[in-house]
């Protein structure tokens, strides 16, 4: 059977000036990244795809090379856009992004609404499993973009999902259902 693995990418190292789409990894988050391999060895990914951001393209980076797998950046896997979104403390920004959820078709804050992400989530998905047919594929992405995806192809709550995805967390689909199978996320520490 094949599956779509959907990984969160690790933990990033925070930088306030900065925006969230422009962070790398901090150490903890390079650490935490390595010990996500061996959940992946269970699906057997083909390949490990990444969005542009450096924070998911050195999870992708580190996983790919314990795994020696192949890996490659594509665009459209990028975070729900908000580039011009200030940094915010933590419970504003979750309700913020609770907002996003139940009004999806509203650009709540950043540049995208909720429904704008999803559509090209799902378009970037959806061309690189006909790429890679009767493969398990892995992607690094963000949650708010994992989050819309999985819940809109399984009825779940998508801000309950999103709050229940720690940094890094992988998300396995069965294809070509893109059924929820198991979510794996290493508890504390995002």
């Amino acid at each position: 059977m094949s599956h779509l693995i959907l990984i969160r990418h690790s933990n990033p190292e925070i930088l306030k000036d900065r925006p969230a789409n422009q962070w790398l990894l901090s150490d903890k988050g390079r650490d935490r990244a390595r010990t996500l391999a061996p959940f992946l060895v269970e699906y057997l990914p083909s390949i490990i795809y990444s969005s542009k951001e450096p924070k998911a393209i050195e999870t992708a980076k580190i996983l790919a090379n314990l795994l020696d797998l192949p890996r490659a950046a594509r665009y459209g896997l990028h975070e729900h856009l908000r580039n011009k979104v200030g940094w915010t403390n933590a419970d504003d920004f979750r309700a913020k992004v609770q907002d996003l959820f139940q009004r999806q078709d509203k650009v709540i804050f950043g540049e995208e609404s909720a429904l704008e992400t999803v559509t090209r989530f799902s378009e970037s998905v959806n061309a690189i499993v006909l790429k890679h047919p009767d493969q398990s594929v892995a992607i690094v992405s963000h949650g708010t973009a994992i989050s819309l995806f999985v819940c809109s192809q399984n009825g779940i709550d998508a801000y309950s999902f999103w709050r229940s995805l720690e940094m890094p967390s992988i998300v396995v689909l069965s294809l070509p259902e893109l059924r929820l199978k198991s979510v794996n996320s290493l508890p504390g520490e995002s």
